[in-house]
């Protein structure tokens, strides 16, 4: 069987089951973009386990092990798992706050007004525009090295199939697809790391042949830099906040995020040691892509099963991000026309669906690196994250205080972010003072005697 056959049922077989299992099409816009009060703690945690285990689990760990050493890959877990964890406090908050809410922007714009909420908005599409591109691009590229499948196929056939079942079904279809997803991914990805082992051999002699950098500073530098830029990206990454609202109480919501971050360590850190097995190999000449390096030099079975893992984790990824997305624009259009029907709201989600799954698509091909891209973005949401969530906790910030805050932080970061050859400027610098230099306006500016945010 052919590398773009197993790919492509693997991929129909993830876009039927969703639209047979979703049971029909969502009929009004609330339903399209969110599942309000309906999951339980069971439920959120598959589907938020699909949804974060983007394919990146196969790029980025293994990266940051064979690159900056073992410091570098606990943190990059252990910010995989904080960035799931610190919901069981925010979307408390957020549920008590507005009850009725769909997004973080709404609670922005209602307390901070509308330049900062246009820079949440900003930041927040920006960063999930990014992620759908970026994992687009990271399955064009996994079929390349392992099928030798040209980019532009495998991701043509995982966007039109992801677009299929979200366009139809809308967030309750993800919601779907997270759960079988998650059945699949689990299991594949323990046959991977198993088959991996038993391929190489000896864990120690392969950690020693893949020259893992040893345990010092830089591994923990850079894994302090990882914990800060994706706790303050997924801060505002509008995903989270739909699963926030879909939980039917604020114990099954809290369940739900608690047991997926628990997941999420374990897979990390293991995919990253698959980074060791691949470099022990003599397949990770490229950190970033040893993963599939390694995957294309194992039995077909293993191979093709280890990109069908793939598929799982793109479209798990994808769907939610797609569906974040549409909520935030049509949230947004419902505010500037009050008048406009659900009905033609919800055409107009769908058309936007379209648009942003295709334009994502078109993007991936070209095979862009977006690893700086999603830098900058997790600087300036670095910088916006004191004000606008100390904010949500009390009303001794003021909007101009935390919009001045933003920018004063977002500017001082830059000046010491890294060039794109990374030759110059320090990444964990520029991101500490991005975070601090607004929390110290803020607290020093704060009104005193303040009430609690209610």
């Amino acid at each position: 069987m052919s590398g773009l056959t197993i790919i492509i049922i693997a991929a129909a077989f993830f876009a039927l089951s969703s639209i047979v299992l979703s049971g029909k099409k969502a009929r009004d816009l609330e339903g399209y973009i969110l599942a309000r009060n309906s999951l339980g703690g069971g439920t959120m945690s598959m589907t938020l386990f699909a949804t974060g285990m983007g394919v990146w689990i196969l790029f980025g760990p293994a990266e940051s092990l064979l690159t900056a050493g073992l410091a570098a890959l606990v943190g990059y877990a252990l910010a995989s798992t904080l960035s799931l964890w610190m919901f069981w406090r925010l979307g408390e908050r957020i549920r008590n706050i507005l009850p009725q809410g769909k997004s973080l922007t709404e609670f922005v714009l209602e307390r901070f007004g509308t330049a900062m909420y246009l820079l949440v908005l900003a930041v927040s599409f920006l960063y999930m525009a990014i992620a759908m591109a970026a994992g687009l691009s990271g399955i064009g590229l996994a079929g390349q090295i392992v099928f030798g499948i040209p980019l532009w196929q495998t991701i043509a056939i995982l966007g039109f199939a992801t677009l299929s079942y979200t366009a139809l079904g809308g967030f309750r279809a993800s919601v779907i697809a997270g759960k079988i997803q998650t059945f699949v991914i689990l299991p594949l990805f323990a046959l991977v790391v198993v088959m991996s082992a038993v391929t190489v051999g000896d864990f120690g002699a392969a950690w020693n042949a893949a020259n893992v950098p040893a345990f010092g500073w830089s591994g923990i530098e850079y894994g302090i830099a990882l914990i800060i830029g994706v706790l303050a990206a997924e801060a505002f990454n509008q995903v989270w906040w739909q699963h926030v609202y879909s939980g039917k109480d604020a114990r099954a919501m809290k369940r739900g995020f608690f047991i997926s971050g628990l997941m999420v360590f374990p897979v990390v850190m293991l995919a990253g040691l698959i980074g060791v097995y691949a470099a022990a190999a003599g397949s990770a000449g490229n950190p970033s892509v040893a993963v599939f390096d390694f995957l294309a030099t194992l039995p077909q079975w293993l191979s093709a099963s280890g990109m069908v893992l793939a598929v799982a984790l793109v479209m798990g990824n994808m769907d939610s991000l797609l569906n974040g997305m549409v909520s935030v624009c049509a949230v947004d259009i419902k505010r500037v026309k009050p008048g406009i029907s659900d009905a033609s709201l919800l055409r107009i989600a769908k058309l936007l669906t379209l648009l942003f799954a295709l334009g994502a698509m078109i993007i991936a091909t070209h095979g862009f690196s977006v690893l700086y891209l999603f830098l900058i973005a997790d600087l300036i949401c670095a910088g916006a994250a004191f004000p606008v969530f100390y904010g949500m906790f009390s009303k001794s910030v003021e909007k101009r205080t935390a919009f001045i805050a933003c920018i004063i932080g977002i500017v001082s970061g830059f000046i010491l972010f890294p060039d794109p050859s990374f030759t110059h400027g320090n990444l964990l610098q520029s991101f500490l003072v991005a975070f601090l230099v607004p929390a110290l306006i803020v607290l020093v500016f704060r009104k005193r005697g303040a009430e609690t945010v209610s």
